[in-house]
C-alpha cells in the first residue's frame, strides 16, 4: 500500500490520506487537552490536516518527479548487449 501511495497514486490522495491522519492526530490531542474544546480542536486539526496535507503531497509529487528524471537521463541504455561495430 504504501508503495502505491509513493509511486503512483495522484497528488489529491496522498493529500486525503496525510491530511487525514494529521487531523484525526491533532483533533484528538487537542480534544484531550484542557484549553480546548472539542468544536476548535476539530477544526483546528481539519485546517492543520489541510495544510499537512497539501504539503506532503507536493513533497512527494516532487521527489518522485527528480527521480524520475535522474533514472531517464543516467546515460544507461536499455539494452546490456554490448554494440558490435565493423
Amino acid at each position: 500500500m504504501r508503495d502505491h501511495l509513493m509511486y503512483r497514486a495522484p497528488w489529491w490522495v496522498l493529500a486525503l490520506v496525510s491530511g487525514g491522519w494529521f487531523w484525526i492526530f491533532m483533533a484528538v490531542t487537542s480534544g484531550l487537552s484542557p484549553s480546548y474544546g472539542w468544536p476548535a480542536a476539530i477544526l483546528g486539526g481539519l485546517v492543520g490536516g489541510v495544510v499537512f496535507g497539501v504539503l506532503v503531497a507536493t513533497s512527494v509529487i516532487w521527489t518522485r518527479r527528480r527521480r524520475r528524471q535522474a533514472t531517464q537521463s543516467d546515460g544507461s541504455s536499455p539494452d546490456p548487449r554490448p554494440s558490435q561495430s565493423r
